[in-house]
């Protein structure tokens, strides 16, 4: 039966896996995440506002306050990713 043939002890280790990324494509999909959160959370902050017009808005007063106090932190949450973008 046929052993598996050892490799010389004075040879370097292969490498393996993926090479590492340059600076500019971590920058690149740094950037690139940035903008798909960006995107999500405007998408979200969107349908929040069209949930409140459509029914959020008639409930009672303490329920729509919560409703615009929901919309205005997603607010300032796409503008702090809009500024990290």
């Amino acid at each position: 039966m046929p052993s598996d043939v050892a490799e010389p002890v004075c040879a370097p280790p292969r490498k393996r896996g993926r090479p590492a990324d340059s600076p500019l494509v971590k920058v690149a999909k740094a950037m690139h995440r940035a903008e798909k959160r960006k995107k999500d959370a405007k998408r979200s902050m969107f349908k929040e506002r069209v949930d409140f017009n459509k029914g959020a808005m008639w409930d009672a007063p303490s329920v729509a306050e919560r409703a615009k106090k929901r919309i205005l932190a997603k607010v300032d949450k796409v503008l702090r990713l809009q500024t990290d973008y």
